[in-house]
Parts: structure tokens; sequence; C-alpha cells
């Protein structure tokens, strides 16, 4: 009988998957992947089932109690590649400038909106954002009150926050509390521009 290890490298080939890809979609670093698959250690049930997700067979597939399995022609996962750019300050007191340089590209599914990832530095979002992780990005010009987006502040300062606009001011919140808000009154807010809303995370660069 074939082990976890062995069902699932035949399951994420059979995807056209590589580590990378499977790791970048778990939003687990690819070093765990390989060790799944070199047998030297297995995932909780709650990976499992994502993984059976994923790789669109049953959590039984990959614990080798069934063993069906669709041909690959009709089980292409269908992916978009984004890119991945500079670091993006999660911290009122350093912000910086949202694109810095081009670090790397993800994996996301087809149906997953989002048009690049910002590599997310200082702890002013946790516990939603870490420092370090990945947040994607759709490019938009407007957020609603209440969403969470990056905002370039004076040309060159991006920050990553929950966003609120009254009648006479625009406010900046942190979800770390240790974090004041930033309040920019209506006469600046000629002074900011809207990158866009983060639609989702994925966790911890490496």
């Amino acid at each position: 009988m074939e082990k976890f290890a062995e069902r699932l490298k035949r399951a994420r080939l059979n995807k056209n998957l590589r580590q990378k890809d499977l790791a970048d979609l778990l939003h687990v670093g690819q070093s765990t992947v390989a060790m799944w698959e070199r047998g030297k250690s297995i995932p909780d049930i709650k990976i499992a089932s994502e993984l059976a997700k994923l790789l669109d067979v049953s959590v039984d597939f990959l614990l080798g109690i069934d063993n069906k399995i669709k041909n690959i022609e009709d089980n292409k996962l269908s992916l978009k590649q984004i890119p991945v750019y500079g670091y993006v300050a999660a911290n009122s007191q350093h912000g910086e400038v949202a694109y810095e340089e081009l670090l790397d590209f993800i994996v996301i599914p087809e149906g997953m909106r989002g048009d690049f990832g910002l590599i997310i530095k200082g702890d002013s979002m946790e516990p939603r954002l870490k420092d370090g992780d990945i947040a994607v990005v759709l490019k938009q010009p407007i957020l609603e009150n209440g969403e969470i987006g990056v905002i370039i502040i004076n040309g060159n300062e991006g920050v990553v926050k929950k966003y609120y606009q009254s009648e006479n001011a625009i406010t900046l919140i942190s979800l770390n509390e240790n974090h004041p808000p930033i309040v920019i009154p209506k006469r600046n807010w000629d002074d900011i521009i809207i990158v866009g809303k983060v639609v989702g995370k994925y966790e911890r660069w490496e």
C-alpha cells in the first residue's frame, strides 16, 4: 500500500504543480511540503483536508484508503501568478514606499481576486497581518469604510491600514492598539493615494 508521502507526491504531479506552487497555495514553506513527501512528517487533519481540496482528491485517497484519482486532463487546477513586491510598512512611524522591487512570484487560484503581493513590515496590523506575511492586494482607487488597504502618504510612505473616511478626515487605523491612528484632515487628502484593497494573505515570507 502506498504511504501518505507517495500519494501526496502523485496527486501533486497529477496537478502539474511544483512543491513551491503547492506550498504557496497552502501558505506554508516549500520545505514543509518536501518533508511530507519524504515521509519525515505528516500534516494535521485540517491541512490534509486542504490538501485534498486543492489536489481534487479525497482525504481517504491521501491516506491510502481510496485508490481513485482523476485523469490529468480532467484534473487541472486553474492558477495564476502574481508578483510580490518589496516590503510595505505596517508601522505608522516607519512607512515605506509601496513598491520597492520585484522579489518573487506566487501562485493563487484563478478565481481569487488579487493583482500583486506586498510584504508586511512591522506589527501594527497584528494579529491579522504579521511581520513578513504577504498581503494579496486588488488594485482599486477607492476603499469602503472598514476595509484594509494599501495607502501611500505624501508620495513615499506606503502603509497597510484599516480605512475610515468621514466628512472632515480620513483615519487610518492599526489593528494593534499599541500603534496610534493616522488622521489626515480634508485639506491634505490630495497627499494620499489608495493603491488597493487587501483581499487575502500568505503567511510569513520565507
